[in-house]
C-alpha cells in the first residue's frame, strides 16, 4: 500500500501576505516548521532528524483555494543594505510593497508528499508539525495538522478542494523548494543575524547574513501543444466524421509507435506504456502523450468534421520533444482499405484551436465528441421497451461517472450542474449510437454538458477515452444579461442601497479599465458619459446600472437592453464586461462593509424578472423633474409616466405610497399597476443607474404574482 504526508494549513484570517507567488512556497512551509521547532536558539536533536528528512523528499504537490488580489499598500522598514561604514541607526527606511492574497478560510492549504515510508523521523514530523504558528509574515497566524494515510484516502480528501498544484517542467510557476543541507543553511542564517551588526572604528557596522539554500522548481507547467492540419496530397484539408474520432487517433498513435520502434527498438516498453497506453499505471498518466482530435465549431453552420488534431506532450514525459515530433510529422490517415487519404502537417494557424482554448474562461463545457463512462445503460432487445425509472437511475449512474472522471482529468473544479443524454447538445452533433467505439462498449458512450462554480480555460478532454479522441469538450458560449452576486458576509446592519449601489459601479468600472488596459478610455457604455465628461446623449440612459438588492442580499450589475426595450443588446461591451467581472468575489464598500461576494445565476422565476401586473418600489423612485404647480404627488405620477414611455413600457396606474422628499425633486415609494402583465427588471426615475428606481413583483398570499 502506497503511503502519503499530508500536512494541511489553515490560516486564522482570510488574507495570506507572503511574498512571492500563491500558494505559499515549499520552501517557505519549511522554514515555518523550522520557526515552530525551535526552541529559542535550539532545534530538539529529534526535530531535526525529521526536518533533514523531510528536505530530502520530492518536491510535494498543492492544493489550495484560488484567490483574489487585495488593495495595495506600503510598508517602510530599515534599509538591510545600509552599510559601507553607515550608521544603520541614522539610514532611510526602505519602502516595501505588500500585495496581499484574498481567499476563503474554510478552505486549508494542503502539502502532500507520495510516496514517502513509515519511519521514525516521519512520525515526529507529524507531531512537531503541530507547533507551526504562522506561515508567511509575521501577521500569517495558522496551525497545521499532519497525517499519514494511504495515497487513495489522502486524494479522496483533497479532491475537490482547491486548485491543484503539482510540481512539472521548466515553463510553469517557479516555486522555492528545500534541499540536502537547507536546515543547516536556516541555522547559520539564524546565528549570523544575531551578530550582523558591529562596531567598527567607532561605528556600528552591517553584514548581510547569506541566503538559505534552496532551489526554485517549476510548477503547474502545461503541456507542450502541437496542432496539426489532416491535408491531402493537393494540400486540401481532409474531412473526417465524428463518429471516426476513436479510429482517426488510434491509428495516428499506432503510427508514430511503429515509428519509434523500428528507429528506438531498445525502447519499445516505454513507447507503449507513454504513446499507446499499454501496460500504463496510475503514475503513468502525466506522462502519457494524447492526441485530441478537434471537430470544427464556431458557428451554428459549421458541419464539426474534423480537419485538425492537437497533440499534447507533458513537460515531464521521457520521450523528447523533437523525438515525438519527427514520429508524427507526415503521419498517413487511411482507410479501412489502407488507401491513404491524408496525412499530418504541422500550422500555425491556432484560429480553430481558440475555440477549444478560451482565452476568456467559460462556466459551461459539453462534449463534441461523447464521453466513455465508467458506467453503460442496458441494451434493450428488439421489441423491448425501458421504464423511465430505469432511465433515471442510469442517468444517476452516469452523472455519478462524470464526478470520477474529472478527477481522474485533474481537474479540481467542483461542476454545480451535470447533464447527460445520448443524444447530442448541438445542432449538428453526433449520436452516440453512431460513434465508432473501439474496445469501449457503445452503451458507456454519453454526451455531457457541465456548468462548473468557477469559469474554466480549456481544451478539456474527459472520461476514459480522454487519450485517443473521446470526451472532447468545447466552451458553451453564455454572456449573460445579468449579473448577479450573492453576498455571503460582510455586509453591515443599517447598510444603505444606493451607497451600496454606487461603490459597486466604482468596482464594476476599475475591473473594466484593468480589463481592457490603462490606454483605453473607458467607453460611455460602461460610465454614462462621453469623452469630455459630458452625459449619454439621447435620454443618457444606454449604460450600466448597478443595483444593491439587500432584501436579497446580493447586487446585481444590468447593462441597458434588459431595462429599456429602446436599446439593443451589445455583446462586444456584455463580453468585456463578462471578462472583467470574472473572479469578482470581493467588494470594500465603506461603512456598508467588506464584503465577500459570489457569482449566482438569475431565472425567470426571480422577483425582479418575473412577468406581473403590479410592481412595488424596493428602493425609492427619484422624479426626473421638479413639479411645477402641481402637488408632490401629481408630479410624481405625472413624472413616472413620461418614464415608462421612455423605457418602452405602457402606461400604468400609479399609486403614491410614501413621499420621502416632497420639495426639488420629489422622491417616493410607489406601486405601478399595468394593464397586463410585464417583465422585469422595472427600473425608473433619475436615480437608477445608482440603484435607485427598482421595482419588484407584487404577491399574492399563495406566493403566485399579482
Amino acid at each position: 500500500m502506497t503511503l502519503a504526508l499530508l500536512l494541511t494549513i489553515r490560516f486564522h484570517e482570510p488574507r495570506y501576505h507572503g511574498s512571492g507567488a500563491w500558494p505559499p512556497a515549499p520552501m517557505r512551509l519549511f522554514q515555518a516548521l523550522v520557526a515552530g521547532a525551535a526552541q529559542g536558539a535550539r532545534l530538539p536533536d529529534e526535530d531535526r532528524a525529521a526536518l533533514e528528512w523531510l528536505e530530502r523528499l520530492s518536491p510535494p504537490e498543492i492544493v489550495a483555494p484560488p484567490v483574489t488580489s487585495g488593495h495595495r499598500y506600503i510598508n517602510y522598514v530599515p534599509n538591510n543594505d545600509a552599510d559601507a561604514g553607515k550608521d544603520p541607526t541614522q539610514a532611510p527606511k526602505a519602502a516595501k510593497t505588500i500585495l496581499p492574497h484574498l481567499f476563503e478560510t474554510n478552505v486549508p492549504v494542503y502539502y502532500l508528499w507520495t510516496p514517502v515510508e513509515d519511519c521514525l523521523e516521519l512520525r515526529q514530523l507529524c507531531q512537531l508539525a503541530e507547533r507551526l504558528h504562522h506561515l508567511g509574515r509575521g501577521v500569517d497566524a495558522a496551525w497545521c495538522e499532519a497525517q499519514l494515510l494511504p495515497e487513495d484516502a489522502t486524494r479522496a480528501t483533497v479532491a475537490g478542494q482547491g486548485v491543484h498544484h503539482r510540481p512539472s517542467g521548466n515553463s510553469g510557476t517557479m516555486q522555492a523548494v528545500p534541499v540536502h543541507g537547507s536546515l543547516r543553511s536556516l541555522e547559520r542564517r539564524f546565528a549570523l543575524n544575531r551578530r550582523k551588526f558591529r562596531k567598527l572604528g567607532g561605528k556600528a557596522a552591517f553584514s548581510q547574513p547569506p541566503k538559505p539554500l534552496l532551489r526554485e522548481i517549476s510548477y503547474d507547467a502545461p503541456p507542450d501543444r502541437v496542432l496539426y492540419e489532416i491535408l491531402d496530397g493537393r494540400q486540401r484539408f481532409v474531412q473526417v466524421s465524428p463518429r471516426n474520432a476513436l479510429t482517426l487517433t488510434s491509428t495516428l498513435l499506432n503510427g508514430a509507435r511503429a515509428r519509434l520502434t523500428r528507429e528506438f527498438a531498445d525502447r519499445t516498453e516505454t513507447f507503449d506504456r507513454l504513446i499507446i497506453g499499454r501496460g500504463a499505471d496510475a503514475d503513468d498518466k502525466l506522462l502519457r502523450i494524447r492526441l485530441i482530435p478537434l471537430p470544427s465549431i464556431g458557428s451554428e453552420h459549421v458541419d464539426r468534421n474534423i480537419r485538425r488534431v492537437l497533440l499534447e506532450i507533458p513537460q515531464d514525459c521521457p520521450i523528447r520533444r523533437d523525438t515525438v515530433l519527427w514520429a508524427f510529422d507526415g503521419l498517413a490517415w487511411h482507410d479501412a482499405d489502407g488507401v491513404v487519404l491524408g496525412s499530418l502537417v504541422c500550422t500555425d494557424d491556432e484560429q480553430m484551436l481558440s475555440n477549444y482554448k478560451r482565452e476568456r474562461k467559460s462556466l459551461v463545457w459539453q462534449t463534441e465528441i461523447p464521453a466513455a463512462l465508467g458506467t453503460g445503460r442496458r441494451r434493450l432487445g428488439k421489441g423491448d421497451t425501458k421504464p423511465g425509472t430505469e432511465r433515471l437511475t442510469e442517468e444517476g449512474k452516469a452523472i455519478s461517472a462524470v464526478h470520477q472522471a474529472l478527477r481522474h482529468a485533474g481537474i479540481d473544479v467542483q461542476p454545480t450542474g451535470i447533464e447527460v443524454q445520448r443524444e447530442p447538445f448541438s445542432a449538428r452533433g453526433t449520436l452516440c449510437n453512431d460513434v465508432e467505439s473501439g474496445r469501449f462498449d457503445k452503451h458507456v458512450l454519453w454526451h455531457v454538458r457541465l456548468r462548473f462554480e468557477r469559469p474554466l480555460s480549456g481544451p478539456l478532454v474527459i472520461g476514459n477515452g480522454r487519450y485517443t479522441g473521446l470526451g472532447v469538450m468545447s466552451p458553451v458560449e453564455e454572456v449573460p444579461d445579468i449579473f448577479a452576486f450573492r453576498i455571503d458576509g460582510g455586509l453591515q446592519e443599517g447598510a444603505d442601497a444606493e451607497s451600496l449601489a454606487q461603490a459597486l459601479r466604482r468596482a464594476v468600472m476599475a475591473r473594466v479599465q484593468a480589463h481592457l488596459g490603462p490606454r483605453v478610455a473607458l467607453p460611455g457604455w460602461f460610465t454614462g458619459h462621453q469623452a469630455n465628461g459630458a452625459p449619454l446623449q439621447g435620454g443618457g440612459h444606454a449604460h450600466l446600472t448597478c443595483i444593491a438588492d439587500l432584501p436579497r442580499e446580493r447586487l446585481l450589475v444590468i447593462p441597458p437592453h434588459p431595462f429599456d426595450s429602446t436599446t439593443k443588446r451589445d455583446m462586444r461591451h456584455l463580453e468585456i464586461l463578462a471578462g472583467a467581472m470574472q473572479d469578482f468575489t470581493e467588494l470594500r464598500a465603506g461603512s456598508a462593509g467588506a464584503l465577500t461576494l459570489c457569482t449566482q445565476p438569475v431565472d425567470t422565476e426571480d422577483p425582479l424578472l418575473r412577468h406581473a401586473r403590479v410592481w412595488q418600489s424596493v428602493t425609492p423612485y427619484a422624479a426626473t423633474r421638479h413639479p411645477r404647480r402641481e402637488s408632490a404627488e401629481d408630479a410624481l405620477v405625472a413624472d413616472v409616466q413620461r418614464e415608462l414611455g421612455r423605457r418602452g413600457l405602457p402606461s400604468a396606474e400609479v399609486e403614491v405610497l410614501e413621499i420621502i422628499e416632497a420639495t426639488r425633486k420629489p422622491v417616493a415609494r410607489l406601486r405601478l399597476t399595468f394593464a397586463t402583465a410585464q417583465v422585469g427588471p422595472i427600473l425608473l426615475g433619475r436615480t437608477l443607474h445608482k440603484g435607485g428606481g427598482v421595482f419588484e413583483i407584487v404577491t399574492e398570499r399563495d406566493g403566485r404574482p399579482t
